[in-house]
């Protein structure tokens, strides 16, 4: 898939995620959101799919690929993503350790 088709289904997934979060299991979230499956994710969806990873995924210890991939979209599109990040609903959200890898970038 060309990344223009990843980007777009990031959304539909971080979409899919929120609305049916207390429904979706960690290894389903995991499966469709492995970089297998999701190699490239767009900087609207990347706030979504950090807070339903968090939501949803309790055994993280460290940094997760989807994390990294998530703050890099956000670095690379700053200007796009910066108004939601300030929100109530926006950085106070995120686990600190994954604050600081957004704040650092």
């Amino acid at each position: 898939m060309n990344d223009d088709v990843q980007i777009h289904l990031s959304e539909l997934i971080a979409q899919f995620a929120t609305d049916n979060q207390d429904d979706l299991d960690a290894a389903t979230f995991q499966s469709l959101t492995a970089p297998e499956t999701l190699r490239s994710i767009s900087s609207k969806a990347a706030l979504s799919l950090l807070k339903v990873e968090d939501a949803v995924v309790t055994n993280t210890e460290g940094s997760t690929a989807l994390q990294d991939r998530c703050v890099a979209a956000m670095a690379a599109n700053w200007k796009d993503v910066g108004a939601s990040l300030t929100s109530d609903q926006g950085l106070a959200t995120l686990k600190p350790p994954v604050l600081a890898k957004v704040v650092a970038k």
